[in-house]
C-alpha cells in the first residue's frame, strides 16, 4: 500500500495526429514526474486567439481523500472552528484578544480552548476541549465583535 509511484496521462481533444489510413487519433501526452506542475505545458493550456466566449472551458479537478484525512476529520471535525474577522479594519485580531472576547461573550475559559493563527491577520483556528463548547461558540457566529470587527465562525 504505499511507496508506489503516481503517473497520469493527459488526452488533448484539440491535438490530433494524422493516422496512416486518413483517420485522426488523439495525441496522448504523458506527465513527467521530474518537472513541476507549473513548468508543464499541454496543448489545452496554451492561450488561444479569439474571443473568450468562443474558447472551450475545462475545469475538472479530482482530489482523493486519504485515510489520514479521514482520521483528522474524525479527531477534530467537531472540536475545531475557523474564526474569520470580517471587515476592513487595520487592527489585527490576535489570539489573546480572541480569547478575551470568547471569555467575555461565550463563557469559555482558557483551559477549554487553544487559539492559533490560521492565516494572519484575518483567520484564527480555535481548538476546543469539548464538542459542546465548540457548538456553543459556533452559534454566536456574526453576533460578537473582537477588535471592532465581526467574527464569523465555521467548522
Amino acid at each position: 500500500m504505499g511507496g508506489g509511484s503516481v503517473s497520469s496521462t493527459i488526452v488533448s481533444p484539440d491535438a490530433v495526429s494524422a493516422a496512416g489510413d486518413g483517420g485522426a487519433t488523439p495525441v496522448v501526452a504523458a506527465a513527467q514526474a521530474s518537472r513541476s506542475l507549473l513548468e508543464r505545458r499541454f496543448p489545452q493550456e496554451v492561450w488561444r486567439p479569439g474571443e473568450p466566449e468562443l474558447r472551450r472551458e475545462t475545469s475538472h479537478v479530482l482530489i482523493s481523500r486519504t485515510p489520514a484525512m479521514d482520521a483528522l476529520e474524525l479527531r477534530f471535525g467537531r472540536h475545531v472552528l475557523l474564526a474569520t474577522a470580517v471587515g476592513d479594519r487595520e487592527q489585527t485580531v490576535t489570539p489573546t484578544t480572541m480569547l478575551a472576547t470568547l471569555q467575555q461573550h461565550c463563557g469559555v475559559v482558557p483551559s477549554e480552548v487553544v487559539v492559533e493563527f490560521a492565516c494572519p491577520p484575518h483567520d484564527l483556528w480555535l481548538t476546543f476541549s469539548t464538542e459542546e463548547k465548540c457548538s456553543e461558540v459556533l452559534l454566536s457566529s456574526m453576533k460578537i465583535k473582537c477588535c471592532r470587527r465581526w467574527i464569523q465562525f465555521s467548522r
